[in-house]
């Protein structure tokens, strides 16, 4: 089968955009891999620091210089994602702020009572 003219011609054309991309393709994966490398080499340095704050004597868990950094500390309350001013974070979308709405008026519901005591 594919011995037709057209069959061989579209054959020929996917080989030779095969050959053009090819260069292309080799420079985009010599670039992840670089960049692997580097990451890498960073992700080591860090697990020296770390390591070395960990063997440190009179370090306790949760004591360290990590811990009491106070620009690790997010300044979004964990449960609501607002802020102190009220304001939700910027990487928060639209879709996921209402649906957090919704979460949060769901429980503040009045129940209505309809009858009166006599």
């Amino acid at each position: 089968m594919a011995k037709s003219l057209r069959s061989k011609w579209s054959r020929a054309r996917r080989r030779d955009k095969r050959k053009k991309y090819a260069k292309k393709e080799l420079v985009k994966l010599q670039g992840i891999v670089k960049n692997r490398d580097l990451r890498e080499q960073a992700l080591q340095n860090i697990n020296a620091v770390v390591n070395k704050i960990k063997n440190e004597p009179g370090s306790e868990p949760g004591n360290s210089q990590i811990d009491s950094n106070p620009e690790l500390t997010s300044e979004y309350d964990p449960k609501t994602l607002k802020n102190k001013d009220g304001n939700f974070p910027p990487w928060l979308n639209r879709r996921a702020l209402k649906k957090r709405g919704i979460k949060f008026k769901s429980g503040k519901k009045k129940i209505k009572v309809n009858y009166t005591l006599q």
